[in-house]
């Protein structure tokens, strides 16, 4: 009888922790949201264009400098050539960042970008994309 007290136990323990980390996870999914990086569109009235995604990215990392954010992104090389040309032909124009459906920054672009770049200047909101 007392190894079944012990068992019991032991289930009960095993079923909190499990739960904690649903929880912890449902509350991830809602904190974070993914990545997604548009063009404005060159004609008034079009679309603006998604050129980066999330999957499109080698590296996102997120740091704090003077109570701002900055990323450092590096770009997966099956994306790489898409995005150099189209950076190119909008120097001088913003790019789109958003978090899931909330724009997050509008950077704009200073010069060709390549493999790796930095986005600097966001608020806290930045810090909720992965």
């Amino acid at each position: 009888m007392t190894n079944f007290k012990y068992i019991l136990v032991l289930t009960l323990l095993v079923s909190a922790f499990t739960y904690a980390d649903d929880t912890a996870i449902a509350e991830d999914k809602e904190k974070y949201c993914d990545f997604n990086l548009y063009l404005p569109a060159k004609s008034e009235g079009a679309p603006d264009t998604l050129l980066l995604e999330r999957s499109d990215l080698s590296s996102l990392n997120t740091t704090t400098d003077n109570n701002t954010v900055q990323w450092t992104i590096e770009v997966a090389d099956h994306a790489l050539s898409k995005w150099k040309a189209a950076s190119k032909e909008h120097i001088g124009l913003p790019m789109r960042i958003y978090c899931g459906d909330e724009l997050i920054s509008s950077p704009v672009i200073r010069a060709p970008l390549g493999k790796k770049f930095r986005v600097t200047g966001m608020d806290e909101g930045a810090r909720r994309i992965r």
